[in-house]
């Protein structure tokens, strides 16, 4: 008993802890104080890091990556682009942790297409039009199936940081009622 209620602490230390560093940095990117310092990164090896982390913070989290078979490299830079695969992944489970989420990775064109997808309890239409903004948090309150841990800043700050490498970032709906970024 008294081990449970010690990791549960622990816990809850990290979450205040990402919360915390996800506002600084909120805070950076609007005042642009924090910029991007990209250089050529493999792929492969910033997924494998992304799922890592996940598997460690939510060991139960069903998680698959697909990497490219082949080489490819992104100019990026390395840490700010983890954050956002980790908030994507994250922000998925904790809208529902029995979902099945995806990274992959594929290069169209010039370009490289990075998705995080999953078959969770999908979005609703009136919290398309501002998911990326700053605290309007849409998730459920606590149950078995859904974890409210966050305040509402990861996806404004994925944005920032998507926009800081000049790339894109969306939303949509996909065939399993989950949503893919």
């Amino acid at each position: 008993d008294h081990k449970i209620k010690v990791g549960q602490i622990i816990a809850e230390i990290q979450l205040l802890q990402r919360i915390a560093d996800n506002i600084l940095n909120l805070i950076k990117m609007q005042d642009g104080a924090m910029k991007a310092s990209a250089q050529l990164e493999p792929v492969d090896e910033l997924m494998e890091l992304a799922y890592q982390t996940i598997k460690s913070r939510h060991p139960l989290c069903r998680l698959e990556v697909q990497i490219p078979q082949e080489t490819v490299l992104v100019m990026a830079d390395s840490s700010l682009m983890l954050q956002v695969l980790i908030n994507l992944i994250e922000n998925a489970y904790e809208n529902d942790n029995q979902a099945w989420i995806k990274l992959s990775a594929k290069r169209v064109d010039d370009s490289l297409l990075i998705r995080v997808s999953d078959s969770g309890t999908g979005l609703s239409p009136t919290s398309l039009e501002h998911f990326f903004e700053p605290f309007p948090s849409d998730k459920p309150q606590s149950n078995s199936k859904h974890l409210k841990t966050g305040i509402g800043i990861g996806l404004a700050i994925c944005k920032m940081i998507v926009d800081m490498h000049q790339g894109l970032i969306t939303i949509e709906k996909n065939d399993t009622s989950g949503c893919t970024f």
